[in-house]
C-alpha cells in the first residue's frame, strides 16, 4: 500500500491515470475511497491523486491535536514524493479546508482549486450551525453502522436516503470497512473548528470553482456564497436536488462541472 511519511505520520494515498495532476481531498471522518464516483470520470483524463487525512483510512491516527494547516503539509508531502509540483486541487468539506489553506500558504503548487460544500470557516458558522452539530453528535447508545447512517441521513436529502437504500447502505458499509477510532474523529473534528480563512481567502489566486448543493443543511448556502464571494473570480455552482454529499448524491452533474472547468 503507498503511504508517505510526514509529519511523524504515514499518510496513504493512490494515484490513477495520466495526464495533468489532480489532487481529491476529502472531509470529516471520510477516506478517499469516497470519491469512488469522481475518480473513474477524471481518470481519463487526468492523473488522479486520492489520500486518506490524517485520522482517516488507511493514514495513521495519532491521538494527538490536529490541524488544517498540518493536513495541508501532509498533502503538499504527497505531491512532493511523487514528484509533482503543481496540481488542480478539489476538495469537499472539510478536505475544503485543507485545499483552501494548499491554495493560501501554497499557491505555486494549486493550478485550479475546485471546493465543495465548504466554507471559510470561523465562529459565524458554528454559532448558526451548534444545534444541528448537537444532534449529529447524539449518538449515545447507538451501533457503529447506526452512526454512520445517521450522519449519511443528515448528508443528503430525505429523497436520496429514502430511495437510494442500496446506496446509502453501501456508503454504510464502506465506512465499517475502515472504521475511525473516536479519539481520531474528534481530533479531525477540532481541526475542522479551528479553520478560519476568512481574512485570507481573498488572496487566493488559484481559478476556482465552488459548488454546493441546494439543500445542504451542514454547510448553508449563505457560508457557501460568502466564500464563493472572498475569492477573487470564483464561480460558484448551486445542484439543484443535493445536499452535503453532493458529490454522490448528483454525481454526474459534478462530474461534468468539475471536467468543464479543469479542462477549460
Amino acid at each position: 500500500m503507498p503511504k508517505v511519511r510526514v509529519n511523524g505520520v504515514q499518510i496513504y494515498y493512490e494515484e490513477t491515470g495520466s495526464g495533468p495532476a489532480v489532487l481529491l481531498i476529502q472531509g470529516l471522518g471520510l477516506s478517499g475511497r469516497f470519491w469512488y464516483r469522481q475518480v473513474p470520470a477524471l481518470a481519463p483524463y487526468f492523473r488522479v491523486i486520492v489520500l486518506d487525512n490524517r485520522g482517516a483510512g488507511k493514514s495513521d491516527k495519532p491521538d494527538e491535536p490536529y490541524t488544517i494547516r498540518q493536513m495541508a503539509e501532509d498533502a503538499r508531502a504527497v505531491l512532493d514524493h511523487l514528484e509533482i509540483t503543481r496540481a488542480h486541487v478539489i476538495g469537499a468539506s472539510m478536505g475544503g479546508y485543507i485545499a483552501q489553506e494548499l491554495a493560501i500558504s501554497y499557491p505555486e503548487r494549486v493550478e485550479k482549486l475546485v471546493l465543495l460544500c465548504t466554507h471559510l470557516g470561523g465562529p459565524e458558522y458554528l454559532a448558526a450551525t451548534q444545534s444541528l452539530w448537537r444532534e449529529i453528535l447524539n449518538v449515545f447508545g447507538l451501533t457503529l453502522a447506526d452512526i454512520y447512517r445517521r450522519g449519511i441521513r443528515y448528508s443528503v436529502t430525505p429523497q436520496f436516503f429514502e430511495g437510494q437504500k442500496e446506496v446509502v447502505e453501501e456508503l454504510v458499509r464502506m465506512r465499517l470497512e475502515e472504521p475511525q477510532p473516536p479519539h481520531a474523529f474528534q481530533r479531525q473534528f477540532a481541526a475542522a473548528t479551528q479553520f478560519d480563512a476568512r481574512e485570507r481567502a481573498s488572496s487566493i489566486r488559484a481559478p476556482t470553482l465552488v459548488l454546493a448543493g441546494a439543500e445542504d443543511k451542514v454547510v448553508p448556502l449563505e457560508f457557501v456564497r460568502k466564500l464563493a464571494a472572498t475569492i477573487p473570480n470564483a464561480q460558484l455552482k448551486i445542484i439543484e436536488g443535493a445536499a452535503h454529499l453532493l458529490f454522490i448524491e448528483k454525481a454526474e452533474e459534478v462530474n461534468r462541472a468539475i471536467l468543464e472547468f479543469l479542462r477549460a
